[in-house]
C-alpha cells in the first residue's frame, strides 16, 4: 500500500462508515502496510481476511470467501487487492453475494503505479470501468467513484 491510496481509505472510512461494527478487510495481509490503524481508529472491530494466512490475517479464505455466511458482511474495506485477481468480475460477484442489505464497501487499486507482482498483478481500472463492473455488472449503488489526487488510484464506494 502506498500512501495515496492509504489517504483516501482514511478519508472514505470517516465520510461513509459508521463508528461501529465490524469492517472486513479483505486482501489484509500486510506486504507493505495496512487499513488496519485507519478502521480501529474509526471506532470499528477490524477483521484481516485473506486467501493464506500472514501478518494481519484473522481469517483465511477460500476463493468463494468461504467460510463467511452470504449476506453478512456489514461494512467492507479492500485495499490494493482487486488488481492482483485474475477473475475480477467473480470477486465482484462473491463480494455482492457476502456483502449483507444495507452494506457499505470500499474498494481501491493502483492505477499509474508500477507493476507489482504478489504473486501476479492484472489489472488497473478506470472509473467508468469500475461503475460497470459494481453497479451494471452486479447491483450495487455507486455512491462515489473516482481518481485519487494525482490519478495514482482508481476507487470506488458502493453500497448493497
Amino acid at each position: 500500500m502506498h500512501i495515496s491510496q492509504h489517504e483516501i481509505v482514511e478519508h472514505l472510512v470517516k465520510k461513509y462508515m459508521p463508528t461501529n461494527g465490524t469492517c472486513y478487510d479483505i486482501g489484509s495481509f500486510d506486504i507493505n502496510g495496512s487499513h488496519k490503524d485507519t478502521i480501529t481508529n474509526h471506532g470499528l472491530c477490524y477483521l484481516g481476511v485473506d486467501l493464506e494466512s500472514g501478518k494481519n490475517v484473522d481469517l483465511v479464505i477460500d476463493k468463494e470467501w468461504n467460510p463467511i455466511a452470504d449476506n453478512s458482511i456489514g461494512l467492507l474495506v479492500s485495499g490494493s487487492c482487486l488488481e492482483h485477481v485474475e477473475a475480477l468480475w467473480k470477486f465482484v460477484e462473491t463480494m455482492y453475494k457476502k456483502m449483507a442489505k444495507d452494506s457499505i464497501g470500499i474498494v481501491t487499486l493502483p492505477f499509474m503505479k508500477k507493476q507489482h507482482k504478489y504473486p501476479i498483478d492484472c489489472y488497473r481500472i478506470l472509473p467508468d470501468g469500475l461503475k460497470y463492473l459494481f453497479g451494471k455488472h452486479v447491483q450495487f449503488d455507486i455512491i462515489e467513484c473516482d481518481f485519487t489526487v494525482e490519478c495514482i488510484d482508481t476507487y470506488i464506494v458502493v453500497k448493497k
